[in-house]
């Protein structure tokens, strides 16, 4: 599965290795404020949770998670099997 996910704060692509490779982009929110949208593949949870340990000890706050399948024409998630927002 592809996960997508979605942090408050900005993370540049040089910490692409401490989150086992995961491609890193960024928006922009409406009052300026960064988002953190790491996309990658995993195959256990070891490995999530590794990120999610990650980010929790860098006090990122996690925004969505989405699971779904990898689109190779956009590089985005698609079909999401599950959607989780933090309230």
């Amino acid at each position: 599965m592809v996960y997508r996910i979605e942090v408050d704060g900005k993370l540049n692509a040089s910490w692409a290795d401490r989150f086992a490779g995961m491609k890193i982009s960024l928006r922009q929110k409406s009052n300026q404020s960064s988002v953190t949208i790491l996309t990658g593949r995993y195959n256990d949870r070891a490995e999530l949770s590794d990120v999610y340990n990650s980010l929790t000890e860098r006090c990122l706050p996690i925004l969505s998670v989405v699971i779904g399948k990898l689109n190779p024409e956009t590089g985005g998630v698609t079909e999401p099997s599950t959607r989780r927002k933090k309230p």
